[in-house]
């Protein structure tokens, strides 16, 4: 997240649960320049191999964008001119990926995740000084979809919401067909201050937090880097060449995967080409220094609610029936209360025990859920 990075090995137990080991952790967010060396100093010189690796939504840009109707394998062609029209900055300083989202009569609706490739080549090169290579790279809410899969409670039929509270942001995302259908980041700072409830709390004592078990899915959820991008669909899988000549054209050599919504060019933020889910000036800055618990678990909620209303009203998506928290558990209780009193459904905790207790619980089912790759 924005202040710590881990570094984990998935283990298979005998009795078929997957399980962590981890094997190094650093402070502060991945992409700082000084993380990655504290974070590799720690491990095994003989660790070796291939990973996974997840990021804060917060990291990617995300356009969406309108195409004719046409062959899935011609989107790729067509895609690096539109997304050039897009943006702010040369399309060469982004590797990408895409995902078909909605398909209408006369257009497809197209969202494309872009992430630096500064901040790839970083990563990549690091580890390749470790023989370790980058088979995989994803966004933290397309890693927690994977570990419902996993966990069998990601319906194949309803519409699900999952929220991921990290320190500084948010990151919200809707599941439905098979497919993420809406991602958004928001800056959200906690409040500095220890929690200790908030006067204006009402407990609700009927509900029932047991979860349901969904039928296993198996959604097209990870990104992966490939060759020759514009050649390819995005579900296409392409050994990857670790070589260091291809660094001046990362964006003819890759595809990948996620980030914040604007109705601006995208330079670190998002691009769509349909309204946004609300007037995001209009709403309280969570940054604020003057921002206490109330505020900010009021401002969750106003964003939960938001991104339900887009996916309903905009995208025409069906009701959300299924909601999953991370990064909540000191204030579970009061969000809770907050979150089905908006939505009329209770929302349910993303990970799901047993849990390694030497990591944060969200950091648990992203490592899992991004582990489940391989």
């Amino acid at each position: 997240d924005t202040r710590s990075a881990v570094l984990a090995e998935l283990v298979n137990k005998q009795t078929g649960n997957a399980a962590l080991k981890i094997l190094a952790k650093a402070k502060g967010a991945i992409t700082d320049e000084f993380t990655l060396p504290r974070l590799l100093t720690s491990i095994d010189e003989s660790l070796k191999g291939e990973m996974s690796v997840a990021l804060p939504l917060d990291c990617f840009d995300i356009v969406t964008i309108s195409l004719p109707v046409m062959p899935d394998e011609a989107i790729g062609k067509a895609l690096p001119y539109h997304l050039s029209k897009a943006i702010d900055k040369p399309l060469s300083e982004y590797i990408y990926d895409w995902q078909v989202t909605q398909r209408f009569k006369d257009r497809l609706q197209i969202t494309t995740y872009l992430l630096r490739a500064k901040i790839f080549e970083q990563l990549r090169k690091e580890f390749a000084r470790r023989q370790i290579i980058i088979s995989h790279l994803e966004a933290d809410i397309f890693a927690a979809f994977a570990y419902l899969s996993a966990t069998h409670r990601l319906s194949a039929h309803d519409a699900t919401l999952c929220v991921i509270i990290w320190p500084q942001h948010i990151s919200l995302a809707v599941y439905e067909r098979n497919t993420v259908v809406l991602a958004r980041s928001v800056a959200a700072n906690q409040p500095e201050s220890k929690f200790q409830g908030i006067a204006s709390y009402t407990p609700n004592n009927d509900v029932n937090m047991q979860p349901t078990a969904s039928p296993e899915t198996e959604p097209e959820l990870i990104l992966h880097l490939q060759k020759n991008v514009t050649e390819q669909n995005q579900t296409g899988t392409i050994p990857f060449d670790d070589s260091d000549d291809d660094s001046t054209s990362i964006l003819e050599d890759f595809a990948l995967l996620a980030k914040k919504k604007t109705d601006k060019p995208a330079s670190g933020k998002q691009v769509q080409e349909m309204p946004l889910p609300a007037d995001e000036e209009s709403i309280i800055n969570p940054t604020s220094e003057e921002t206490n618990w109330e505020e900010y678990l009021q401002h969750i909620n106003l964003e939960i609610m938001r991104t339900r209303d887009f996916h309903t009203s905009v995208l025409k998506g069906g009701p959300i029936k299924n909601v999953f928290i991370s990064g909540a558990a000191v204030f579970w209780d009061e969000l809770r209360v907050l979150t089905r009193s908006a939505l009329g459904v209770d929302m349910e905790p993303l990970e799901k025990p047993p849990l390694n207790p030497g990591i944060p619980s969200t950091f648990n089912a992203i490592c899992l859920g991004t582990g489940t790759q391989w």
